[in-house]
Parts: structure tokens; sequence; C-alpha cells
């Protein structure tokens, strides 16, 4: 993928030992891990995904971060990355999916890297239009935003141990999923990671949260123990 000012791609960004290490931290099973997670720039790492993230960043910001892998084979749809854990407490706490204005934060950056592929998969592609950020008054996880046929489009192949940076509020999403093994759990788990210059809340109360949503409450969660 070529590199942009806002869009940065590289590779191999562990080394072989590190990066196997958090692969197998890390494992198949991402529910074991708390859905959105935060680590305060004077806190020294407290885990060994901290500790892989200050490795590739440092500590001059507050980092929030959040581990995925896609359950079933439909696609991400488009959407931007913001406080994304503040609006959906807030719609849990009111019963309604209306988004509130006042969620729509943005981080000085977000990071993905992609933590294990199954070799089979074919799909699961990133999507970023380069050119398109954040419309004014949409939702930050928008089910309506289509680009135009004429956005130009960066489509990113997950590779293990690879990691895709951009600094802007832009658009992306992923495609769909093909010839998934039924017998792998961990056929597309990422990291993602993103930069704060202040602490957004509920992170100011906790750093460690499920994924509300309606009729799903806001809870504050413990780091798995041992873990």
């Amino acid at each position: 993928m070529e590199d942009l000012e806002h869009i940065k791609y590289a590779k191999n960004v562990l080394s072989q030992r590190d990066f196997e290490e958090l692969q197998e931290y890390i494992g198949d099973d991402v529910d074991y891990w708390p859905s959105y997670n935060f680590k305060p720039k004077d806190v020294p790492p407290r885990n060994k995904i901290e500790k892989a993230i200050v490795k590739l960043i440092g500590q001059d910001n507050h980092v929030e971060y959040w581990i995925r892998n896609p359950r079933g084979q439909e696609p991400t749809l488009w959407h931007v990355d913001a406080n994304e854990l503040f609006m959906k407490k807030y719609i849990s706490e009111n019963d309604s999916p209306e988004e509130p204005q006042f969620a729509r934060q943005f981080p000085l950056n977000t990071h993905i890297l992609y933590i294990s592929v199954d070799p089979k998969m074919e799909g699961g592609e990133l999507l970023i239009l380069p050119n398109n950020t954040y419309v004014e008054g949409r939702p930050i996880n928008d089910t309506n935003y289509q680009p135009m046929d004429s956005s130009r489009m960066l489509i990113v192949k997950p590779k293990e141990n690879h990691l895709v940076f951009f600094n802007k509020p832009i658009y992306h999403a992923t495609n769909e999923y093909k010839n998934i093994d039924p017998l792998r759990r961990d056929f597309r788990v990422s990291l993602m990671f993103s930069s704060w210059d202040y602490i957004p809340k509920p992170y100011d109360e906790w750093h460690h949260w499920n994924n509300p949503w309606v009729g799903i409450p806001a809870e504050q969660l413990k780091w798995p123990k041992g873990a």
C-alpha cells in the first residue's frame, strides 16, 4: 500500500520474538479481554499489550486500545474512530440508539496491527477512503454512509505483524470474509490503538470496560487475573 502524508503502512513492526509473544498472549478468544481499554501516559505498561504498544509508539500520549476478531462473515460498515465508548455508554443509559453530539470527539490517530490471519481466508481487507473525513452531523457508526463512486479507496490485505496508521478521522471499513476455516477462532485478530492528548470520558473513571449498547449496561471490568 502506498504511503500518504496522513496514512502509513509498515511491515514486521515488532521483532519476531516480540510478535510471537504478543500473538500467544492475545490468543484466539477476544471475549476474554475487556472491549475498551485505556493507558494514561504517566502509568507504566501493566500488561504485554501495553508493553508492545509502548515499544511501537512510546508514552508521549494517552492510549486507548481494543482487540477485535469478527465472528461472522459480514463486513464492517463505514465508520470513523471517535470516543465510541462514551457514545455507547450514553446509548445504554438512555435506552436509545440516538448518538449524543458531544460523543464526537476524535483521537490524534489510529493504529491497526494484525495479530492473527488465517492464510486460507479470502476477503477481510481494510478499506480506507483517504480523502473522506468525518462529515459533521453524521453518526460515528454510520450505517447509511455511502461514498461516491469517484471516491479514492485504498485496499489493505491483512497480514500478520503489519501495521496501518492514519491521523485523521477518515472513513474506513472491511470487506466481507470468505473461505473461513470453521475450526479456527482466530481467522482475523487485530489490535487497534489510538493516541489521545487528554483523557476522554469515561476513562477518567475506569480504564477497562465492556461493550455497552441498548439493553446492555456499561460495566467497569478488571483486567483478567494473571494476564
